[in-house]
């Protein structure tokens, strides 16, 4: 492996990791109602700026991978605001897309992923009794 190599990879993934997370705040404070809309604008907007971005310095190329971090971002979520609900049951879709049935409007569902924890607040009524340990 060259030094070089390393570093292009590294730079290169941390400029999707911003994209990525950039995308995800920008869907969350921009001021439309409607996902769908909001989530192609999104995608368009990185599809063009990753379309128009010149890889002629380390700046651009940097900008250029975190629009296409946008874009897929952005095309994870709508396909799995559209198909989420239909491949439910799909465990390679499930897997794939992340968790399909939480949304942003129950949003400790949606970042909760697989965790099967118990939806009913149960409570258990126990004695009490003191321990002590002695050494």
């Amino acid at each position: 492996m060259k030094k070089k190599a390393i570093e292009q990879t590294l730079v290169r993934a941390s400029a999707l990791t911003v994209g990525a997370a950039t995308s995800r705040v920008v869907a969350d404070k921009l001021p439309i109602k409607n996902k769908h809309l909001k989530r192609g604008a999104l995608v368009l907007s990185g599809l063009l700026g990753a379309a128009f971005i010149e890889r002629n310095s380390t700046s651009k190329a940097f900008v250029q991978d975190m629009a296409e971090g946008v874009v897929a971002t952005q095309a994870a979520y709508w396909i799995k605001d559209v198909l989420g609900e239909k491949f439910k049951e799909n465990s390679l879709v499930t897997t794939a897309l992340g968790n399909p049935v939480g949304s942003y409007s129950n949003p400790v569902e949606f970042r909760m992923g697989y965790a099967n924890l118990n939806q009913e607040q149960n409570t258990i009524d126990t004695s009490y009794q003191d321990v002590t340990f002695e050494m």
